[in-house]
């Protein structure tokens, strides 16, 4: 073969070492295309990996495009058709004041003046929202909290309210007559409120206070519940107290925690009004708890008007 006699010649090289030489290179030169092959193999499985990758990528970022549309329309045909009728529609929110403004009251002026006077839609709803939940615009600068009132149209109106000195007595207390007279033992809350200086919360205190109670005896009994002096008094002029519709309690009959409900009863008063009965077989009046030691005067004479021994 001409390579081995050119390695004979060259490197001067028996015929069998040639041999040996030219299989040694052979050999080396195989190993070296197989170790080349995985790295081609890797390769490619390093660019279909990137590839899978690239396109579920691809495939996310469409999905979010999906959801965020589907948000979009969701919220489009919830809530802007409620607002504007489907569509958006900047006049319903938007003030645009005319001038002259004529004078008018926020406490009474009606929304047919209001949209002349150029009020939006919005902010006319909210007006008489206020007022239909009892509110008072008692000075301009509440009025100019309004939701939707822009500061430059209130600086427009605000020359040209006007508030009437009366308007909070009077929206307050329209109901109020000079001879209106309520029973505090069995009144309710529409009653109480037509009284100058109670309003709901209170009126709804007094009836709670007097179903715990069994009644009132007394208008000072209102003070236990923080009603002030002042609206006692209002309330002293326009409501009597009827001492024989206060529901008693009998104690020859009642149990510890039906003592209890009363509020001058602490657990340990309604215990020892319990026992002393058990030892008594049968209380005969009422003034003989006097002899418990835990009863004061001060108690007894409060207690004397919620309890019975008949």
């Amino acid at each position: 073969m001409q390579w081995l006699e050119w390695l004979k010649d060259m490197f001067h090289f028996r015929r069998r070492q040639a041999t040996a030489t030219l299989l040694l290179l052979a050999i080396v030169t195989t190993l070296l295309i197989i170790n080349a092959l995985p790295v081609k193999t890797d390769q490619r499985e390093q660019n279909t990996a990137d590839s899978l990758w690239e396109r579920e990528y691809n495939d996310f970022q469409q999905y979010c495009i999906r959801i965020d549309s589907a948000k979009y329309r969701r919220y489009h045909r919830t809530y802007k058709p409620q607002q504007t009728g489907g569509k958006r529609n900047d006049d319903f929110f938007r003030n645009n004041i005319v001038t002259p403004v004529p004078a008018f009251n926020p406490n009474s002026v009606d929304s047919l003046t209001l949209i002349k006077i150029g009020f939006s839609p919005y902010v006319t709803r909210n007006i008489l929202r206020y007022r239909a939940k009892g509110g008072v615009f008692r000075n301009a600068e509440r009025f100019g909290k309004t939701y939707g009132l822009d500061s430059a149209s209130f600086a427009a109106v605000k020359p040209h309210l006007v508030f009437a000195s009366d308007t909070v007595q009077v929206h307050r207390h329209k109901s109020l007559k000079s001879d209106t007279i309520v029973e505090l033992n069995d009144c309710d809350t529409t009653d109480l409120i037509k009284i100058r200086g109670i309003g709901s919360y209170r009126a709804q205190r007094i009836v709670q206070y007097r179903q715990k109670l069994g009644g009132y005896y007394s208008h000072e009994q209102l003070s236990e519940i923080g009603i002030p002096s002042d609206a006692i008094d209002s309330i002293r002029q326009h409501s009597t107290i009827n001492s024989g519709k206060i529901v008693k309690i009998n104690i020859n009959k009642a149990s510890v925690g039906r003592l209890r409900v009363n509020p001058y009863l602490t657990f340990d008063k309604a215990k020892a009004i319990y026992d002393l009965r058990r030892n008594k077989i049968k209380i005969d009046n009422v003034e003989q708890i006097r002899e418990l030691d835990i009863i004061t005067d001060d108690d007894y004479n409060r207690l004397k008007h919620y309890l019975t021994a008949e």
